[in-house]
């Protein structure tokens, strides 16, 4: 029962249009002079510094789940 521009607003925007747009000025700015020796140069200023390093594990750091022995059931008497 609800109608959009009455009872909800229209988009302010077409989606579809507007997403094409984006992919289309996003492109051209990549396809400038001078936009691959940018993107390096912030890429060695900010990306990782952990590339000559051996990856770390993957064991995760923090609780232990509790073992059958050290769980105890606790019981609510509600009567």
């Amino acid at each position: 029962g609800c109608v959009l521009g009455s009872d909800y607003p229209l988009p302010v925007v077409e989606p579809a249009a507007a997403a094409r747009e984006a992919r289309e000025r996003i492109w051209g700015l990549r396809q400038e002079l001078g936009f691959r020796e940018l993107a390096q140069s912030i890429h060695q200023q900010h990306g990782s510094r952990r590339s000559n390093q051996a990856p770390r594990s993957r064991k995760r750091r923090g609780r232990t789940s509790p073992s059958s022995s050290t769980m105890q059931q606790l019981d609510l008497d509600l009567g």
